[in-house]
């Protein structure tokens, strides 16, 4: 089920244990900063294309990435044929029966296993699909989400397959990984920062500057889009006229928030792996705990002091820039 409310999302939120959604408020400080990073140049990739590669290596690529830097775990599966037995089902007396046969109906798959559909018009675009029973009873869901445990039905990746494409293969599978467990992301904020990171370090692991500098370029872009969508809406107070099409509303600000700081977060945590070896390899056993459920997003993004004011430091867009 798309999750497209806010109210869905305050629903959802249990599901993966993060903390009740709080607001997110930018201040002069941030608004200022975000304008200086704006003024940077950023790489010139309009124009610029990328040639097709065949399905069937997708998941190659991603295999070679994830074995140099991780070790996955499986996944758990639940096709959308099982969830409709399951609410169907008459035998189900009250909430707790309902989780139990959800959570017993799903099976455990190696990420790689995840269904793919090519049906995405985007070629940065990307889906990792989670089954969710939401309803009309507020109780009823508030009582629910606790106690399912998160599973998936498919992976949607643009119909055009390019390099980008296993980037954002990629950034899906990082989900798979982290999101598998409750509470290993404290902030629904913070959501986005490994996959993120993931699919930069990909890109510049390939040594083919077209492909690093047009994810790099495609995240900022994706950044100050938010940003203005975020600063008409709260502070012009717009609601029509912010999206191509659609009024935007309190979820579309959340979620744009979600991905403006997690790209922030993202971009920090890149760079400073770029001149220190060492730290580089300390930040992927840090984020493999996180895959093993051991330890919290935000647990390491305090070890190495990544935050909202730190990650507005220009210094880190000038040095993935000037990578050129």
């Amino acid at each position: 089920m798309e999750v497209r409310t806010l109210n869905d999302l305050n629903n959802t939120i249990p599901l993966r244990g993060h903390k009740e959604l709080g607001e997110f408020n930018f201040d002069d400080y941030f608004i200022e900063a975000i304008k200086v990073i704006n003024n940077e140049e950023f790489p010139e990739v309009n124009g610029m294309k990328f040639s097709k590669i065949p399905k069937f290596t997708l998941k190659p690529k991603a295999k070679t990435f994830f074995n140099k830097y991780y070790k996955l775990h499986d996944i758990r599966f639940l096709p959308s044929v099982l969830l409709g037995y399951i609410v169907n089902n008459n035998s189900i007396k009250d909430v707790q029966d309902l989780a139990n046969l959800f959570n017993k109906a799903c099976i455990d798959i190696s990420p790689y296993n995840l269904p793919i559909q090519f049906n995405i018009n985007n070629v940065n675009g990307g889906t990792l699909s989670s089954q969710v029973i939401l309803t009309h009873l507020e109780d009823f869901n508030k009582e629910l989400m606790p106690l399912l445990n998160v599973a998936y039905t498919d992976i949607r990746l643009s119909k055009t397959v390019t390099s980008i494409t296993v980037a954002s293969y990629i950034h899906e599978i990082t989900h798979s990984q982290v999101d598998h467990y409750k509470r290993v992301i404290e902030e629904f904020y913070n959501s986005e920062v490994l996959s993120i990171f993931n699919e930069l370090l990909y890109s510049y692991d390939l040594k083919n500057k077209n492909v690093f500098f047009y994810q790099l370029a495609n995240r900022l872009n994706h950044l100050f889009n938010c940003f203005n969508s975020m600063y008409l809406y709260k502070f012009e107070g717009k609601t029509e006229g912010v999206l191509e099409k659609g009024t935007y509303t309190e979820f579309d600000y959340h979620t744009d928030a979600k991905y403006l700081l997690s790209i922030l977060k993202a971009i920090n945590m890149f760079a400073l792996c770029l001149d220190d070896e060492d730290f580089k390899e300390y930040l992927i056993s840090q984020i493999q705990t996180i895959f093993d459920g051991k330890r919290t997003v935000e647990e390491m993004l305090y070890d190495i002091d990544v935050n909202n004011e730190t990650s507005l430091n220009p210094e880190h867009i000038r040095k993935l820039v000037h990578l050129q």
